[in-house]
């Protein structure tokens, strides 16, 4: 996963350790009890090139969330407003 998206971009950023989720927990759902873990990879990208990671992300979630047999898995973005 993270060679891909080192092809993809030139670079990331993720959380210290794989393994080791930012934040973790539990819920319910009917009766089962599921864990949930979220691991932070953030990736940089030119406002130009916005449109084009949007389109590699949707592809990238649905070829992952297969792989590691995922209910889901979330992608966000945000714009940064770079202060000098």
């Amino acid at each position: 996963m993270l060679e891909d998206l080192q092809k993809q971009f030139g670079g990331y950023t993720k959380t210290p350790h794989i393994g080791h989720p930012t934040v973790e927990g539990f819920y319910r759902s009917g009766d089962k009890i599921y864990y949930d873990a979220l691991y932070l990879i953030e990736i940089d990208v030119p406002d130009c090139e916005k449109e084009q990671a949007i389109k590699y992300f949707k592809s990238f979630r649905d070829k992952y969330m297969k792989i590691y047999d995922q209910v889901e898995i979330y992608i966000v973005y945000y714009d940064i407003n770079r202060i000098i």
